[in-house]
């Protein structure tokens, strides 16, 4: 998604504060060392979820294979991702 984001869409990643976290536990650790394009950081969030974080407002989106609550950024997605 994020690459889809700054190929198809012009968003520059570097722009952005990234956080890790939880999807819906918090505690998650990454299984794989991370290799992030330049300028790109994560900051890691162990002691919460980011389904807490989008609902207090401490995040705008949220980018997870799983489904969470709320709007998707693009309505008719499915398209979109088979066409990507």
């Amino acid at each position: 998604m994020r690459g889809m984001l700054a190929h198809e869409y012009g968003v520059d990643l570097a722009k952005i504060q990234w956080f890790q976290a939880g999807v819906l536990q918090p505690g998650r650790v990454e299984k794989v060392e991370l290799r992030l394009p330049a300028g790109v950081t994560i900051e890691p969030r162990r002691e919460a979820t980011l389904v807490e974080m989008l609902a207090k407002g401490e995040l705008d989106a949220v980018i997870s294979a799983h489904v969470v609550p709320g709007r998707r950024l693009f309505e008719d997605f499915a398209p979109l991702e088979l066409e990507y």
